[in-house]
């Protein structure tokens, strides 16, 4: 429940970041915000996607959003689960989520974090976490 807090903590950190334009973006560091923002970075959302290390404990993900015409192309971060209420999603309604054309939906799976498409193909269910359109 606490690294689903963290992850929370630093996706608002990246929701705030939408309305500014600068050169790099920093986030605090957990596995799951490292495992979404590569898909993220995959997908081409984001540029630059770097792992800093400054101490033993302490790390860093420093990013850079990609832009057309001053504007990035993440327009909106949606959250769905939450730590007071889990919201769960059959392999079977992966695919009645509306706008799976151009959302990128994120599951955390029995399989790892996996997007809509990933989950389908790998025929698996899952926490629906967050989408990035």
């Amino acid at each position: 429940m606490a690294s689903l807090k963290k992850f929370q903590t630093a996706m608002i950190v990246l929701k705030n970041d939408l309305s500014t334009i600068k050169n790099l973006y920093v986030l605090p560091y957990t596995k799951l915000t490292k495992d979404i923002l590569t898909i993220v970075e995959n997908a081409g959302f984001i540029n630059n996607l770097l792992v800093v290390k400054i101490t033993k404990q302490k790390k860093i993900i420093i990013y850079k959003f990609k832009y057309i015409k001053k504007k990035p192309l993440i327009n909106n971060i949606i959250f769905y689960s939450r730590p007071g209420k889990r919201l769960y999603i059959k392999k079977k309604d992966i695919k009645k989520l509306p706008n799976r054309q151009i959302t990128i939906y994120i599951l955390s799976t029995n399989k790892g974090i996996l997007t809509d498409e990933e989950a389908i193909s790998k025929n698996t269910g899952g926490e629906l976490l967050i989408s990035f359109n």
